[in-house]
Order: C-alpha cells, then sequence, then structure tokens
C-alpha cells in the first residue's frame, strides 16, 4: 500500500474543499452557506468516502497477498508458486467465512488497530452496498451510536462523521479529509504489525524477461 499516492490524493480533496468553502462572486453569507451545507460538503465528503472504500480494498488486497505468503512455514517460495497461493487465498476470501479464516491466519485481531480498520471495513461495505448510502448497524454499534434512530446518509451525516472522528482519536468536529488521512496512517501502521505476528514466506522471482519497444 503506497500511502503517498492516497495522501496526495487527499491533499487535492482538501483543496477542493477549500476552495468551495469560499463565497461565490456575488454571492450574500445566507447563500453561500446553503450552498455549501446542502451541496458542496457533501460532494467533497463523497469524494473522501470513494477514497475509504479504495483504502480499504488495497489493505484487502495487502492481507490476501500476506496470506498467500504464509501457507509454507516460511520457506522461500518461487514466482508462480506465490502466485498460485494468491488466488488461491482469494478464491478463499470470498468463500463463506473467508474473512474469518483471513483474520485467524493472519491473527490480525492481535494488532493494535483491528478495532479501527474493522470501522472502515463497515464503512466501505455501508457506502457500496446499501441502497441509500446509509450507515450499518454493525458500524454504529462499533462507534456507540444508537442502531434504532434514523441517520442522514453517509456523506451528510454529521453523527456518523464525528462518530468515526472519535474512534480514531480526532475530535469530533474533524472534517472527512482530516478522518481520511488518520485511516491511511492507521492502516499503514495495520500493516506493519500483521507482519510482526505472521512469519512470511521470501519469494525468489528469478529473472525477469525483456522485450525492447519496437
Amino acid at each position: 500500500m503506497d500511502a503517498r499516492i492516497i495522501k496526495a490524493m487527499i491533499a487535492t480533496v482538501r483543496g477542493e474543499r477549500q476552495r468551495r468553502q469560499q463565497p461565490l462572486s456575488g454571492e450574500d453569507d445566507d447563500s453561500a452557506r446553503d450552498r455549501w451545507m446542502w451541496f458542496d460538503e457533501p460532494f467533497v465528503n463523497e469524494l473522501c468516502l470513494v477514497l475509504l472504500v479504495a483504502l480499504w480494498h488495497e489493505l484487502e488486497r495487502g492481507l490476501v497477498r500476506f496470506a498467500a505468503r504464509s501457507r509454507d512455514d516460511g520457506r522461500e517460495i518461487g514466482g508462480k508458486r506465490y502466485k498460485q497461493n494468491v488466488r488461491e487465498a482469494q478464491v478463499d476470501l470470498r468463500k463463506g467465512g473467508g474473512w474469518k479464516r483471513l483474520a485467524e491466519t493472519l491473527k490480525i485481531k492481535s494488532c493494535p488497530g483491528y478495532t479501527k480498520l474493522e470501522a472502515l471495513q463497515f464503512l466501505a461495505n455501508s457506502y457500496k452496498h446499501d441502497p441509500w448510502k446509509d450507515p450499518s448497524r454493525e458500524l454504529l454499534q462499533l462507534l456507540k451510536l444508537d442502531a434504532n434512530a434514523n441517520y442522514a446518509r453517509l456523506a451528510e451525516s454529521d453523527a456518523l462523521r464525528g462518530g468515526l472522528a472519535v474512534l480514531i482519536g480526532l475530535e469530533a468536529g474533524a472534517d472527512y479529509c482530516e478522518i481520511a488521512e488518520r485511516f491511511v496512517d492507521i492502516a499503514s501502521d495495520f500493516i506493519s504489525d500483521v507482519q510482526k505476528h505472521v512469519e512470511l514466506s521470501p519469494i525468489r522471482w528469478g529473472p525477469i524477461p525483456f522485450r525492447p519497444v519496437l
């Protein structure tokens, strides 16, 4: 996972956020406030949520690759064997109970950032699968929010944003750019922690064929 690329994308979104917070030429304060509240802020939040979904899947791909390297008791494996292991680990993840087996294989529940990454997983699933992009019951319970209350959709809910911010150690008023950036740091630390708990096989790739450009 290249945190630098994701952070550069967040910086771009932050710049857009700052630009949209400025009143338009000839716009009065009430109009500017309404525009920000009902259109611009949800738009910026949506961009951050898309990045968080991408971050979760990048993290998941990294864990699948680790699972592939954990199958040979730390012995060196060739590139062909490694790719086969990756395919098998990916297929297994999509089966019933696949995520639970992956978590047990990599001992990820023992890593300090697990609960925070679980929130990222629930957030990504809510964004992708809920018909109205509402927060799931699992996410609300993890954030200690009333699971029976009615919430605005993910990009518009101040309660959800505040709950996410507090969970990952930010002030409740933190914006989604700050939240996304903190999640990148948490994911990077989490990947490093996973490597400390599992014996991973080194990969022998062998020579790489070179085809000259014609």
